[in-house]
């Protein structure tokens, strides 16, 4: 599905590419639309930087003394990401940095911050 929303981009990217951002998601939108494939508007962000990463990037690394969620609260959701993912049929390979990209989009961090919050011990 995917490569159904970057083709379709691409076939008229002067189109999409005038709303910026926003076109991204149009094209992800009608993509889906054309398939006949329902999309859960849920899930519409992490659609749109599976087919152009970083589009809507907020990640950061916390300030000092910044409350984080736990990491089993972290470890969890990456987990779940993780399983959505393969089911998904991203590539093995790929599933582990693209969890943690998404999970730095949901939680506005830095995937590499996670990472390393995620090696420490509780």
């Amino acid at each position: 599905m995917i490569r159904q929303v970057r083709s379709l981009y691409l076939r008229d990217e002067q189109r999409f590419d005038r709303w910026g951002a926003l076109g991204k998601v149009l094209a992800t939108l009608e993509a889906f639309r054309l398939e006949g494939v329902r999309l859960d508007p849920g899930k519409l962000h992490a659609y749109v930087n599976l087919a152009f990463p970083r589009t809507f990037s907020c990640q950061r690394t916390p300030a000092p003394g910044e409350h984080l969620p736990s990491r089993e609260v972290i470890r969890a959701e990456r987990d779940s990401l993780v399983e959505l993912l393969t089911e998904s049929g991203v590539p093995g390979e790929r599933v582990g940095s693209v969890a943690l990209e998404e999970l730095g989009e949901r939680r506005c961090l830095d995937p590499g911050f996670i990472r390393e919050y995620l090696k420490c011990p509780n």
